[in-house]
């Protein structure tokens, strides 16, 4: 269950967005116009800023919900998903190399009795909800040295079927008007 090859998977991750990135560029301006290509680019930078940054993932949502009314609601759900799974690996790797901070503390007991069992449960029902809170579940599950593809793999799932289902909502309650 422990993952101890971070800094690679770091690397491969990054190299994986960037590749993702520039076959984007090359290949969507075949199908979509400019100004598509912008919001989704400006939804995907959005929602990784408000993951990386462990505030608030409003201006994520917002992008993502006023785009609706005017792009794809699956695709932009698919894409935000995509950043903010990103974006949550900044809370894993903050907790994988802290952990020697807080690893004798009695609240890493607590966590790591709640998340050895249950972990990936609860980082799926985390990441499924909109809410500042997954940031903890991410260092705790940095801290405890949960698998990293496990983690990404559960948070890309959950993160996914978020975005596309707020971003849907948000375009019904648009055509509703």
């Amino acid at each position: 269950m422990i993952d101890n090859k971070l800094p690679n998977m770091y690397k491969l991750i990054i190299l994986g967005i960037i590749g993702f990135l520039v076959a984007g560029l090359a290949i969507l301006p075949r199908y979509l116009s400019v100004t598509d290509i912008a919001g989704y680019y400006g939804v995907f930078m959005l929602s990784f800023l408000g993951s990386v940054s462990m505030v608030l993932p409003v201006p994520g949502l917002i992008s993502m919900c006023g785009l609706s009314a005017l792009l794809n609601p699956i695709l932009l759900g698919i894409v935000a998903g995509i950043a903010e799974t990103v974006g949550e690996l900044s809370g894993y790797i903050l907790g994988f190399f802290g952990s020697y901070i807080i690893e004798k503390k009695r609240i890493y007991l607590k966590l790591h009795s709640l998340m050895k069992n249950k972990g990936y449960l609860i980082i799926f029902l985390f990441s499924i909800i909109p809410n500042p809170l997954f940031d903890i579940i991410g260092i705790s599950a940095g801290i405890l040295k949960l698998s990293i593809y496990k983690f990404l793999i559960v948070v890309l799932i959950g993160k996914l079927i978020k975005g596309i289902v707020i971003s849907f909502a948000c375009n019904l309650g648009f055509n509703m008007f």
